[in-house]
């Protein structure tokens, strides 16, 4: 049996969805009211869930409340705007021994993520951050579980909620990740590279977090700033500690394509995306553009090869 935490604010268009994809699990559902003024709660109590009317911003003390709250030792998290796509994995997991934490798949869009999402009570885990909150199980054994996520996307965490988490922990660099996250997002793009190159300047260099942060920033040096040295620079250390991840190479071919017209090496970065991101391993957990391990490298090395036949013009990087 697994206990199951959503927490709402006016999620009536989606929550019947999630509501559905659960009731294989026949699962003990825990219910953060987080404000609701529509339908939302009324549904879910035709489900025959828990209602908690909760008060705070500090999300991680809400969710490990309701972690508490749960009667089962199995215990999972979904947002009100996803759908569990397969209910297999999960009673097999809670079924195993020893008990795991284990990540799953979150498919939003053409982007691929993983979560933790599903653990054992006993095992003690908690919630993590104010805002934009996480499991943290550092230094845990992860399960491995092929199980996937759909996702209408997340809700954007206000600037000024940030700020005030900022304010609250100014030694903590997490709250100027999701800052600089905040501002791409919006495109302001001066507040996100400052930002970005802040947080930059004070994380080791091969975490995860930093190398995507780092991969955003030589996106918007490419395509917004059209600064090519920098972008390459950053790029490369990227690929320095991921050489498998598509992403990276099709940003090579990006920069070659659009900023210096140099289509033969275009050309052959985006093979490499192709051929490299063919390797990246099954329990790899990095997010993946899915478009960039096929058919954005396909369609880029035939428009290469369309102009490779006309007279070239190379235009020598120079920034």
């Amino acid at each position: 049996m697994i206990s199951i935490q959503i927490l709402v604010q006016n999620d009536e268009t989606t929550i019947e969805r999630l509501l559905d994809s659960l009731v294989s699990l026949d699962p003990q559902l825990l219910v953060g009211d987080l404000g609701c003024t529509d339908r939302t709660i009324e549904m879910c109590k035709e489900r025959g869930a828990h209602i908690f009317k909760l008060d705070g911003s500090d999300m991680s003390k809400i969710r490990n409340r309701l972690i508490a709250a749960a009667h089962y030792d199995w215990v999972m998290w979904v947002e009100p705007w996803e759908v569990l796509v397969d209910v297999a994995p999960i009673k097999k997991a809670i079924a195993s021994q020893p008990s795991l934490p284990y990540n799953l798949r979150i498919i939003t869009s053409d982007m691929m993520t993983h979560e933790v999402r599903l653990w054992n009570k006993k095992d003690g885990y908690h919630f993590r951050n104010p805002v934009c909150e996480y499991l943290d199980v550092s230094g845990a054994t992860m399960g491995r579980m092929n199980c996937s996520i759909y996702s209408d996307g997340k809700k954007q965490v206000p600037l000024d909620v940030l700020q005030k988490w900022h304010k609250a922990e100014p030694a903590s660099p997490e709250p100027i990740y999701y800052e600089a996250f905040y501002y791409l997002s919006n495109q302001e793009w001066e507040k996100f590279i400052s930002k970005a190159t802040h947080y930059l300047f004070d994380r080791k260099r091969s975490t995860q977090s930093a190398i995507m942060l780092k991969y955003y920033l030589a996106i918007v040096l490419c395509h917004v700033k059209k600064n090519a040295k920098e972008a390459i620079k950053h790029t490369i250390e990227c690929l320095a500690v991921r050489p498998l991840m598509a992403e990276f190479w099709c940003l090579l071919g990006d920069i070659f394509y659009h900023l210096a017209g140099d289509y033969a090496k275009s050309k052959q970065f985006y093979h490499n995306a192709a051929i490299m991101g063919s390797y990246r391993w099954g329990d790899d957990i990095w997010p993946m553009e899915i478009a960039k391990y096929e058919e954005y490298p396909r369609k880029m090395m035939t428009s290469c090869d369309a102009l490779l036949e006309e007279p070239p013009t190379i235009v020598r990087i120079t920034n």
